[in-house]
C-alpha cells in the first residue's frame, strides 16, 4: 500500500485533490529506477457526458474515488478528449471524417502508454475505465485494431458501443441542417 504520494506540478498551478486538477498529477512515490515489478497498475479514465459535455476535471466522485486508488497503489490518469461537433460531427466524407474523439483517446493512450513509467506506471498493467459516454468509449476501443496493445483491462460502467446506432438518415440531416445554420 502506498503512504507516500508523488506530486508534480506544472506552470505553477495551484494543487488540487484529483488527477487532472489543472496540471497537477498525484501517483505514489516511486523510485523512477525501480524494476518493472516495483512499478504500480494504472486505470486509465474516461469520462462520460453523452459525448457532448464533462472534462477530465469534473467526473462524478473522481476525486474520492482517485483517493482511494492511489492509497491503494494504483495510479490514475483521467483524459480529455474532443466533444460535440468538433469531436464527433461527420459529413461520412474526407473533410469531415467521423470519431475525432476517439482518436483523440486513441492519441492519449499511446502517450500513457509510453510515458506512465516515468510517474511510477507499469505500462503492461493499464486498465481503462469509463461511465456512460466513457464507457460506450471503452467498449469501443476493445473492438478497434487502433487500440490494441495500448491496455490489457477495461471497465465499463453503464454503457456500450451498440448503444450507439449509426442512422445515415440522423447523420444527413444533422450536417445539412448544421451546414445550413453556417
Amino acid at each position: 500500500m502506498a503512504t507516500e504520494f508523488a506530486r508534480l506540478e506544472r506552470n505553477g498551478l495551484q494543487h488540487l485533490e484529483y488527477l487532472g486538477g489543472r496540471g497537477v498529477l498525484e501517483a505514489p512515490a516511486v523510485d523512477r529506477r525501480a524494476s518493472s515489478s516495483n512499478k504500480y497498475p494504472v486505470i486509465l479514465w474516461i469520462h462520460g457526458g453523452a459525448f457532448v459535455t464533462g472534462s477530465a476535471f469534473t467526473s462524478v466522485n473522481l476525486p474520492g474515488a482517485v483517493r482511494n486508488f492511489i492509497s491503494n497503489g494504483i495510479v490514475v490518469v483521467s483524459i480529455q478528449y474532443r466533444l460535440g461537433m468538433l469531436g464527433f460531427f461527420t459529413t461520412k466524407t474526407d473533410d469531415f471524417p467521423p470519431n475525432r474523439g476517439l482518436l483523440d483517446q486513441v492519441e492519449a493512450m499511446k502517450f500513457v502508454r509510453e510515458e506512465i513509467d516515468n510517474f511510477g506506471g507499469d505500462p503492461n498493467k493499464i486498465t481503462i475505465a469509463g461511465e456512460s459516454a466513457g464507457s460506450v468509449s471503452v467498449s469501443a476501443h476493445t473492438y478497434s485494431p487502433l487500440s490494441q496493445n495500448l491496455f490489457q483491462q477495461a471497465i465499463m460502467e453503464s454503457g456500450a458501443v451498440w448503444t450507439c446506432i449509426d442512422d445515415s438518415t440522423v447523420v444527413k440531416f444533422t450536417a445539412v441542417t448544421f451546414a445550413a445554420q453556417n
